[in-house]
Formats: C-alpha cells, structure tokens, sequence
C-alpha cells in the first residue's frame, strides 16, 4: 500500500497511472486510469481539482512527503491550481470561496506560496478570482461578522 512508502523518491518513481489506480482504490475518488505509459510524476500535469486530497489523505500521518512532493512540483505554471485546490468553498444564500490556515498548513506554506507568485501572473479571470480569494486570506480582510472570504451570488466553476 501507498502508505508504506515515505520518500519522495517514490512519488518521483512512481508512474501516474499506479498512483490513480492506488488512489481510486484507498479514497473512492475515480481518475482516469488509462493514460499514456510514460512516468508523470507531477498530478498538476494532467489537472483535475482537488485531487490533491486524495494524495494527501494517504500521507496525513507524514504529511513532510507530500509538502515536499508539493514544493517540488509546484510552478508559475501551475500555483493558481494548486491555490484553487486549498480554496474552499460553502454554498448557501450566498456562495463564500475562502482559504483555511489549516488547508495551507496540510499541503505548503504562505512563503512558498509568495515566492512563486512574485514572478507569476494571472492569465485568466479565474486565476485573478483564486488570487483574491489568497489575498483576502493573506491580509486578514473579513467582513462585517468577521468572516474571510469572498462572496459570490452564483457557483463558480473556475478553471485556474
């Protein structure tokens, strides 16, 4: 089992098709098994949102594994989708799209975060809604009961 493997020469070895076939087995998530043969070892490649999680609930009682798989694979291409990834989301009257300390502390950290978006800039109006959904988180701005967040009247289905 995935568990029993705690270094990250393994995620680096590992091809993405074992890894989708031992996350569909440990989590129930369902991803596409039948991709190309070649060894992917970066799940941002080939995008899905929240996938992470996944990988993630496999490694939570070591979860140095999966912050350094993180660091490593993380880029200017591809830190939108990882922030989208920490983005939660509670749908109500109002839709809230709003980032836990807890969520960042799991997966990276708020300074490699900031080291890559320094260079980085968004593209699309989605990766500029996922921007300021962080930066509402990163400065602490709430609203008048004190929640963070962004409101929105509609679900946004982003594509960061």
């Amino acid at each position: 089992m995935l568990e029993t493997y705690r270094t990250r020469s393994f995620i680096n070895k590992i091809s993405l098709q074992q890894l989708c076939r031992k996350i569909n087995k440990a989590s129930g998530v369902r991803l596409p098994i039948t991709i190309p043969t070649r060894a992917i070892s970066n799940l941002y490649d080939m995008y899905s949102p929240k996938n992470i999680w996944a990988l993630y609930r496999l490694y939570k009682d070591d979860n140095t594994v999966i912050k350094q798989y993180i660091k490593d694979m993380i880029s200017e291409n591809n830190i939108f989708r990882l922030l989208y990834d920490i983005i939660g989301f509670s749908i109500g009257s109002s839709n809230k799209y709003s980032i836990s300390s807890k969520n960042i502390s799991y997966l990276t950290t708020i300074d490699e975060i900031d080291d890559i978006l320094k260079n980085t800039e968004a593209k699309t109006e989605d990766q500029e809604f996922v921007l300021e959904v962080y930066k509402n988180y990163k400065h602490g701005i709430t609203d008048e009961w004190g929640d963070m967040g962004i409101i929105s009247e509609k679900i946004l289905h982003l594509k960061p």
